[in-house]
């Protein structure tokens, strides 16, 4: 890990194992009301780390995509509420399915896709970036940004 100022962090991941530990490490700077915007491409790891996060936020078992269910909710010491705004057109479309109770709610919310919402919510989410590594065609280049 590499960090650039209090509020900055870049990894590098090499497979899937890696994402899900970087996920579970930025867990414990998380509290409940934070909400996740993570961008990537399809694949990128974007669920890995919202798995490996949910496991370091005290959820037990199995964390899936919500791609077609738009959100899935997990008990853990802290809630996690996981979104796939994939398939959603706009933030108010968003709250027209209900997310707004969650979003806002006792938990952290992981919403990937969320580029869309960024302008949208009341509060500075964090923000993960994940990208295609330059010198390892398996490597991803993680970058978290928490709020000032």
């Amino acid at each position: 890990m590499l960090m650039d100022k209090i509020n900055n962090f870049t990894y590098e991941s090499r497979s899937t194992k890696d994402t899900y530990r970087i996920g579970a490490e930025i867990a414990g700077y998380l509290k409940a009301g934070d909400i996740v915007i993570l961008n990537g491409e399809l694949g990128a790891g974007k669920t890995a780390f919202v798995q490996g996060a949910a496991k370091g936020l005290g959820v037990n078992g199995y964390v899936n995509s919500p791609t077609f269910t738009i959100m899935n909710r997990y008990e853990g010491r802290v809630n996690v509420y996981h979104f796939d705004t994939y398939r959603i057109n706009d933030f108010d479309e968003l709250l027209a399915v209900g997310a707004e109770e969650f979003i806002y709610g006792d938990g952290v919310s992981f919403v990937e896709w969320g580029e869309m919402i960024c302008g949208e919510l009341l509060v500075e989410p964090v923000v993960v970036d994940i990208k295609k590594s330059e010198e390892d065609i398996c490597g991803r280049v993680i970058s978290v940004q928490f709020p000032r």
